[in-house]
């Protein structure tokens, strides 16, 4: 198995515009952004062209690729077009996509999902990452972070105290030190390991919660059963499988397994290829060849999602198991609504208000939103719902058309925001 280079993605920016600078330039910063998935480069992104100091961090090293979707649909490409970042996603060269076609039991439904778009997290994170760093945001890749508890006793965390800060530790190649920032931004993904000194923090799976893999490889001929434009989703005992065409020629396979077919002692490709070949479907020619990675269990909460100059945002805030882009989508909406109240932070300081805005803005905007893909979760877990589902979609199509319309349209908050 082989890891993915960069020359293998012509089109991610590459050069000076993304480098890691060995060590932060200061040690106060006006946001510290950690994590450089979606959320976290949307957010470092919007909060440096206001002219604050920005210090954006991630453990990995780029480019990477990640366990995970990669399609954009209608909500994510609105956001992005609300920043300002339509002409730069055009020269990643997403494939559109205009369907998805659900295989259960040898039998398949197409449901009509126009104007979508795919492109792997590779290319989109990198390209992100350029686009906050041109903006003035200052970058550190492989680096850990760990945000500090409050020091309640000390009189400069005050709420009132518009100079207050907060503490997180950074290491990199064996070097440790501290950066503080009026604000932190958390958006480290699903365990968010810089949150763990942190109480109320922890990120609770549900209980059978599925395991996620993903792998990115290249398409062949013989993989022309999988349309260009049309994302295929593949259901059976195991949990499912999403696969689509991405930027050049490759392939991005993004899966949600049961924990009970893993511990099996099956290895991740079995139970991938079992998924197919129970519904009379080839393996993806590549897929022996590619390295698979796997994710904690997908679906969980957290207690918390904010305190004192404190935002957690996207996979860190809990999760449920989406299916064609929500995901990103979650992720970019909670960046964009959350960018005013980091800015009030940082210019007038912190109140107790700020933080209840922003819980009941993410409950509105996104947590209730994710019902549909609960119910979805529920439905593709369940053989005789799924089966019950896919015959009203064939009888009712209206109705298929009018929930991905509602998984595409833009929270009203964000409307009003514009």
């Amino acid at each position: 198995m082989t890891e993915h280079s960069a020359s293998s993605h012509g089109s991610i920016p590459s050069g000076d515009s993304a480098r890691n600078t060995g060590i932060a330039t200061q040690d106060s910063f006006d946001a510290i952004v950690i994590g450089a998935g979606v959320a976290g480069t949307l957010s470092a992104l919007l909060c440096a062209r206001e002219g604050r100091r920005v210090l954006l961090v991630d453990r990995q090293k780029f480019p990477r690729s990640k366990v995970c979707g990669c399609c954009l649909n209608g909500r994510a490409q609105e956001v992005l077009k609300s920043a300002g970042l339509e002409s730069g996603l055009a020269r990643l060269k997403p494939v559109s996509t205009t369907a998805m076609r659900v295989h259960q039991s040898r039998k398949s439904l197409v449901v009509t999902m126009p104007g979508g778009l795919a492109v792997s997290r590779f290319a989109l994170d990198q390209w992100l990452i350029s686009e906050a760093v041109q903006a003035g945001a200052e970058f550190m890749e492989d680096t850990t972070a760990s945000v500090a508890p409050r020091n309640d006793a000390n009189p400069d965390q005050s709420r009132s105290n518009s100079n207050a800060f907060r503490t997180v530790d950074l290491e990199s190649n064996g070097r440790r030190w501290q950066v503080q920032g009026r604000i932190v931004l958390v958006c480290d993904g699903l365990s968010h390991p810089s949150l763990s000194r942190l109480e109320g923090f922890e990120s609770v799976p549900r209980p059978g919660a599925r395991i996620g893999l993903g792998a990115t490889f290249a398409r062949c001929s013989a993989d022309a059963w999988i349309p260009t434009d049309e994302i295929q989703m593949v259901v059976g005992p195991d949990g499912y499988v999403g696969v689509v065409e991405v930027e050049d020629g490759q392939l991005n396979l993004a899966a949600a397994i049961r924990p009970a077919a893993l511990q099996s002692r099956r290895t991740p490709l079995q139970v991938l290829t079992s998924l197919f070949e129970c519904n009379g479907l080839p393996v993806p020619l590549q897929l022996p060849q590619a390295v698979i990675r796997g994710t904690v269990p997908l679906t969980r909460k957290s207690r918390r999602i904010s305190e004192e100059r404190l935002f957690v945002l996207r996979d860190a805030t809990g999760y449920v198991e989406p299916f064609t882009g929500e995901g990103m989508a979650w992720a970019m909406t909670a960046s964009l609504l959350a960018a005013p109240l980091v800015e009030e932070c940082i210019r007038d300081g912190w109140d107790s208000t700020i933080e209840d805005r922003f819980q009941q803005t993410f409950e509105k905007a996104i947590i209730r939103e994710q019902g549909i893909c609960r119910l979805m979760s529920t439905v593709v877990g369940n053989p005789l719902l799924l089966k019950m589902t896919m015959s009203t979609f064939r009888l009712m199509p209206w109705a298929a058309r009018s929930l991905v319309a509602r998984v595409n349209r833009l929270p009203s908050s964000l409307k009003r925001s514009e």
